[in-house]
């Protein structure tokens, strides 16, 4: 007597619908920054505090930094120093710490000096 012989339509059907989900997840999956890269532009994953303070200065800086240098593109994320209700949260440190430790931390980060040593 085999496995197989001993398979219901229900055993059946739930490991079908466990393959299903699991391709449909693989497929949804997001892909890596270097796949999604445009050719001959280089990416530059910048994280900053997105409140008012700090973001609405850069933008400007970004924005000529990118007509200058065509061949790079500065990508944007939120991230914060210490999580303060007018930033609107952002990750503090910890989004840091795990980027770096999922192996995709940014190119630059704009962090306070007590944050580093946290």
């Amino acid at each position: 007597m085999g496995i197989f012989d001993r398979m219901d339509t229900r055993t059946v059907g739930i490991w079908s619908m466990v393959a299903a989900v699991l391709a449909v997840a693989y497929l949804l999956y997001p892909k890596p920054q270097q796949e999604m890269k445009q050719e001959g532009v280089e990416e530059i994953v910048f994280w900053a505090p997105m409140d008012k303070y700090v973001f609405d200065p850069l933008k400007p800086v970004i924005e000529e930094f990118e007509k200058r240098n065509p061949g790079y593109k500065v990508r944007l994320g939120s991230a914060t120093a210490r999580e303060r209700p007018e930033s609107g949260g952002g990750g503090g440190p910890t989004r840091f710490l795990l980027g770096v430790a999922g192996g995709q931390p940014p190119d630059l980060i704009f962090f306070d000096r007590f944050a580093i040593v946290e």
